[in-house]
């Protein structure tokens, strides 16, 4: 059970963070487009280039947040069935109420 919560955890983080690395990259190729056409000048370039950049490390921040949590939660899950301890039911732990306490 430990083992498919850690692959499960590890493939969503996998799955979001190369969600994430493409919105980066679409959003700088879609500028650097832009540039290239001469729609944009060089001043609105570097300008676009670094507005988004704190919604990115945020993105970014947010995505790895969200995976060293559900890490900790398998942590304390395997400590405790070393323990001796139940294991919680799946529809408790979609639900969230596995890891209150």
């Amino acid at each position: 059970m430990q083992k498919i919560l850690k692959k499960y955890s590890h493939s969503k983080f996998a799955n979001e963070g190369a969600y994430s690395f493409g919105v980066i990259v679409a959003y700088y190729i879609s500028i650097m487009g832009f540039y290239i056409q001469k729609s944009v000048d060089l001043a609105t370039y570097y300008f676009l280039l670094f507005l988004p950049l704190p919604v990115f490390i945020i993105l970014l921040l947010v995505t790895y947040k969200t995976y060293s949590t559900q890490l900790s939660r398998i942590d304390k899950l395997i400590k405790n069935l070393n323990k001796g301890e139940s294991i919680p039911s799946i529809e408790d732990m979609i639900k969230g109420k596995a890891w209150k306490s």
